[in-house]
């Protein structure tokens, strides 16, 4: 099969297992791009998830654009990102039809249904969160740092400006590969 073919069909399926968001999906994202298809290294996806989250957009559609243009250029990215925003959005109008012609019997197992998927989201969030940190276990000061970003939340102004807390891990990164790791 065509590598363009298998990347629409390869974002599609990540675009139909991301409850909970692209932060969520990222373990399957992961599993997807490094595990069963070999197409990046851990350490490419975790470069591929930073550059990711730092530019405007959702996580998973940048990163579908990335790999889809390292794979097959302007075409593969078009489509991996194509497939990843499209799938959702014909699931969700069909099932949003057939919600419309339930009954309210139905849409009462509907609502039940959502808040059953609140912890399964959280532990999907969660899941993430250790596919992030797992490039930086063994070196302790990329701890510090994280835990230095976590710290800067307790401050009003980073609340309201995240960004401010994103530029702090950059710059704190920089410093400490450029100084005190290499």
């Amino acid at each position: 099969m065509p590598v363009i073919v298998t990347l629409a069909l390869v974002f599609a399926k990540v675009a139909l297992g991301s409850f909970g968001g692209g932060l969520a999906a990222l373990p399957f994202i992961e599993y997807e791009l490094c595990m069963a298809r070999d197409w990046l290294t851990l350490h490419e996806f975790s470069e591929v998830v930073s550059l990711a989250q730092m530019t405007p957009g959702p996580v998973a559609l940048n990163s579908a654009t990335f790999v889809g243009y390292k794979l097959a250029g302007f075409w593969g990215a078009l489509l991996a990102s194509i497939s990843l925003v499209t799938t959702p959005i014909i699931l969700l109008l069909l099932l949003l039809f057939i919600i419309e012609r339930s009954t309210g019997k139905m849409r009462a197992k509907v609502a039940d249904f959502q808040k059953a998927m609140r912890p399964a989201v959280a532990g999907l969030v969660f899941s993430a969160f250790l596919t992030l940190t797992r490039p930086i276990i063994p070196q302790p000061i990329l701890w510090g740092i994280l835990a230095s970003c976590a710290l800067l939340l307790k401050f009003e102004t980073c609340r309201k400006y995240p960004q401010l807390i994103i530029l702090f891990g950059a710059l704190a990164g920089l410093f400490c590969n450029n100084w005190l790791i290499s």
